[in-house]
């Protein structure tokens, strides 16, 4: 049996790309938080949950590799649209 994580895996270049997304999602939600400037509402509050959210989706993805992105975008959109 191939462990999930490791190189012949079939998600494994799957999963590397995904990570290779999250950091700088997570670290660019993690500034926005903190941006005190021109715009600050609209990067601590919109821009914030905008990154926030497509962190969130990365993260459950990584998690479930042979989940179809389109098809989680479409129930995670519906969702807030009937929220």
């Amino acid at each position: 049996m191939v462990l999930p994580f490791d190189r012949t895996h079939r998600f494994f270049d799957y999963r590397v790309a995904l990570f290779l997304n999250i950091v700088p999602i997570f670290i660019l939600g993690l500034t926005s938080e903190l941006y005190s400037g021109p715009g600050q509402e609209f990067f601590n509050d919109y821009f914030g949950d905008f990154l926030y959210q497509s962190f969130l989706i990365l993260v459950i993805i990584f998690i479930f590799p042979e989940l179809s992105p389109a098809k989680f975008v479409g129930c995670v959109s519906t969702e807030i649209l009937n929220w």
